[in-house]
């Protein structure tokens, strides 16, 4: 451009910094498309590393159970151990006690239902439509704002309200609630880093997600993009799972679950229900509406909590006792038939009673209601009972002893099932030759090298290296040898459902205390962090913020000191925090 004329100089100049400008922003934006596929780079190439760690710790557990079943077959091992979730400290015991529920047009939409849900139990709740399956349980979870409840919730003997302690139950709702444009392994992750324990280090943040993945049994699709109706990605039924991980992830005490199964076909519904029976190996408690089950699914229920129209209870108790307590109220069960669809037709009044040709469905709650009081009179007639003789008492210990011979002694398949002593008996006596055939330099122990040909000869294929390598940690530690103690050592840990060498790690990390410097790195996760946290224990900041004042209050007769002050200070910012966003609340520690 040329700008000799004086009258077109500024023209020129206004020109020159347009193109600059344009040429400035076409910069910025290759320089930001160049980023962005180096970050998009990267994030594949941590997707794929993270996908091949948890294929190699799920071959190493392959490998370490063809290892036990080589050396003892009859020993028993668990089928996946989990390394970063653990069962809870304190189990949870939720009775309730003529539990109800008033709406506000003066209907009762359940009435007097009354049981127990167990610890580490798996407990279904099923009914026609209209029986109030979901009510009860927003009833028993805290969610039921829409009504007057009426009864009582008892948490480990104690009366109170269970929203109080939240921070260790889960809830997952009918609909699934996911994030369509992430993938499969993100979102448990996420899930994973914003709702456990302030602290939580971020190596078994990856061990609960692999948890998770490996136990829904998502671990193959863990890098899939999840999708939604526009942009087709995972199956239904793997977006099921992912909704019921994302709650998996928190590791909560008692979950809740309204349908968990609905949209699935028979088989996909069974291996979800097997997969959270897993859970309550744990010592987690499962409480879920379900429709409909096969006879295999509901046979996996502890307990069955059976509800017919208006919310009144029909049964309560074992799913294999259901059949007997209906039989003995004059049903017959045809052959062939699906007992959970069966029960539903009783409970509508589609079956007929031979013995009683008035039958009508509401005869069931008073049939319920009686067996209840008869249940109870008998346990408290044999509570407080003093007739039966010492003679009696040595009689039932006698057969008592009797049976636990005839069940150590038990037969199957021709061969006497073996103690846990005999198994590692065993395991030892036939480790020996192997070992000394393996170990040529006798010095006792295996090095890398020695291990693989151990391993080949169990499985007759040999490992990767970096199988060896996880086998090697998981045994010895990180000196690269194993001994044969060690070795004998970790295979009689298999039958546990928490992986030996990552209990006393999980231990150590929930005893420490809570630094937010060493949750995550990125000051934008650790904001994240705290708005999810945000959820938990309410009732224990405002318990703590009173006491907090009583005591200052107590003292006001003194001086307070500099750390009273700064004590009842933060009791009170905390206070007005819950005023102003009253549906969170933040831990406080003291």
């Amino acid at each position: 451009v040329n700008c000799t004329a004086t009258d077109a100089g500024d023209e020129c100049e206004a020109n020159l910094s347009e193109k600059a400008q344009v040429l400035f922003a076409l910069a910025v934006v290759v320089l930001l498309g160049v980023a962005l596929f180096f970050a998009h780079k990267r994030w594949v190439q941590l997707e794929q590393r993270a996908a091949k760690a948890t294929g190699v710790l799920n071959e190493a557990s392959m490998y370490a159970q063809y290892i036990a079943r080589h050396f003892s077959p009859s020993m028993k091992v668990a089928k996946y151990q989990f390394r970063g979730m653990q069962a809870p400290k304190h189990p949870i015991d939720i009775a309730f006690m003529d539990l109800g529920l008033k709406i506000k047009t003066g209907v009762k939409v359940l009435n007097g239902v009354n049981g127990e849900f167990k610890a580490g139990s798996m407990c279904a709740i099923m009914g026609p439509s209209g029986a109030g399956k979901t009510t009860f349980m927003n009833v028993l979870c805290g969610k039921a704002t829409y009504g007057t409840m009426t009864g009582k919730c008892l948490i480990n003997g104690h009366n109170f309200d269970i929203r109080q302690i939240s921070s260790v139950v889960g809830f997952v709702p009918q609909d699934d609630i996911v994030h369509e444009t992430l993938s499969v392994r993100e979102q448990i992750r996420f899930s994973a880093a914003l709702r456990n324990k302030v602290g939580t280090s971020q190596d078994r943040i990856e061990r609960i997600t692999d948890d998770v993945l490996n136990v829904m049994q998502i671990d193959h699709i863990q890098n899939t993009i999840v999708g939604g109706v526009r942009k087709r990605g995972i199956s239904g039924g793997q977006r099921k799972r992912v909704n019921i991980g994302l709650e998996l992830a928190a590791q909560p005490t008692v979950l809740f679950l309204d349908e968990p199964t609905t949209g699935l076909d028979s088989t996909s519904s069974l291996s979800v229900v097997y997969s959270l029976k897993k859970m309550c190996q744990l010592g987690m408690s499962c409480i879920m509406v379900i429709h409909q089950p096969r006879y295999a699914l509901f046979t996996l229920f502890d307990d069955v909590l059976l509800l017919g129209k208006g919310g009144h209870a029909v049964y309560l108790g074992g799913s294999l006792g259901a059949s007997d307590y209906f039989k003995g109220l004059g049903f017959v069960i045809p052959e062939n038939e699906n007992m959970a669809d069966w029960f539903m037709d009783v409970i509508s009044g589609e079956v007929t009673n031979p013995k009683m040709p008035d039958f009508t469905p509401k005869m069931l709650f008073d049939f319920w209601e009686k067996y209840e009081k008869e249940s109870g009179a008998s346990n408290g007639k044999d509570a407080n009972s003093n007739e039966a003789s010492d003679e009696d008492d040595e009689t039932r210990m006698s057969n008592f002893d009797q049976m636990a011979r005839m069940m150590k002694t038990f037969r199957i398949g021709g061969r006497a099932s073996m103690t846990e002593d005999e198994d590692v008996a065993v395991l030892v006596r036939n480790l020996q030759e192997e070992w000394d055939r393996i170990d040529k330099n006798g010095d006792g122990y295996l090095d890398t090298d020695e291990l693989t040909e151990l391993l080949t000869a169990c499985a007759n294929v040999s490992p990767s290296d970096e199988v060896v390598e996880e086998l090697m940690k998981r045994m010895g530690g990180s000196r690269g040898v194993v001994t044969r103690a060690e070795f004998v050592e970790y295979c009689k840990t298999m039958k546990n459902d928490v992986a030996a060498e990552h209990i006393k790690s999980i231990d150590e990390e929930d005893e420490s205390p809570s630094t937010p410097s060493n949750t995550l790195g990125h000051m934008g996760q650790r904001f994240s962090l705290m708005k999810m946290r945000l959820r938990s224990s309410r009732t224990s900041v405002r318990a703590q913020a009173l006491d907090a004042g009583a005591e200052s209050s107590s003292g006001s007769s003194g001086t307070e000191t500099d750390e009273e002050t700064a004590f009842t200070g933060k009791a009170s910012m905390i206070l007005k925090l819950q005023r102003r966003v009253p549906d969170c609340a933040i831990q406080f520690h003291t």
